[in-house]
């Protein structure tokens, strides 16, 4: 009778353990005209455009998948289980399906012209609208757009402007920032330094330099 219970016994530990039970499939279709980087479990591996990559995790794995688009084409978006434009991250607690979508661009754009100085004051929040001139049936919605703001007076410290891109507020003609100001009892003086916005999509790219400058809140700022 014990070497009976010792078999079942066995028998059920090797049920448990059934190679593959415990695996997840992550599926990425991507359209031609760029590629995918997928990371996972400390790896990098690269979806190339026009085919369609399997890879299979364990249960409760993250994957972080980043659209990147060929030069003559522009990143349309998300479907399945991502959605939107940017970097999307997965935890595969089940089966996932994804597809990155990828346009042939057309046209280009130029920059208007941004106020210099541009003053944020210490604790405040500025909207900034920027110009955006289409050329030649330019077809990049503004969520495909890259936007990077860099100077020295551009960071995450107390002491500097912090910014970040707003496409759900941007339109065709127009692109908007939302700037905030360095902590009211980090700026004592006006400070000026140069900066330089940026605009990407595909292998196009646009940018002005101007003067970014700060300076005390005189009121309202909770001193």
């Amino acid at each position: 009778m014990k070497r009976i219970g010792w078999l079942l016994w066995l028998l059920g530990l090797a049920g448990c353990s059934t190679p593959g039970a415990s695996l997840k499939e992550l599926v990425v279709r991507v359209d031609p005209g760029g590629q995918v980087r997928v990371s996972y479990d400390g790896r990098g591996e690269t979806c190339p455009a026009g085919q369609s990559c399997t890879y299979r995790l364990s249960s409760g794995s993250v994957a972080r998948l980043e659209a990147q688009p060929s030069d003559a084409f522009f990143f349309a978006g998300w479907s399945g289980d991502c959605s939107g434009f940017g970097a999307c991250q997965l935890v595969l607690s089940e089966n996932r399906r994804v597809e990155a979508r990828f346009e042939a661009l057309v046209g280009g754009f130029n920059l208007g012209p941004l106020p210099d100085p541009l003053v944020v004051p210490a604790g405040a929040q500025v909207e900034l609208g920027v110009r955006l001139e289409r050329q030649g049936g330019f077809n990049p919605p503004p969520a495909a757009l890259e936007v990077q703001l860099t100077g020295q007076l551009v960071g995450g410290a107390v002491d500097q402007v912090s910014y970040r891109y707003l496409p759900e507020k941007s339109g065709l003609e127009r692109l908007v920032l939302e700037l905030k100001g360095p902590e009211p009892g980090e700026v004592w003086t006006y400070l000026a330094a140069p900066a330089r916005l940026s605009v990407r999509v595909g292998g196009l790219e646009r940018s002005l330099e101007f003067t970014l400058a700060t300076a005390p809140c005189l009121a309202g700022c909770g001193r």
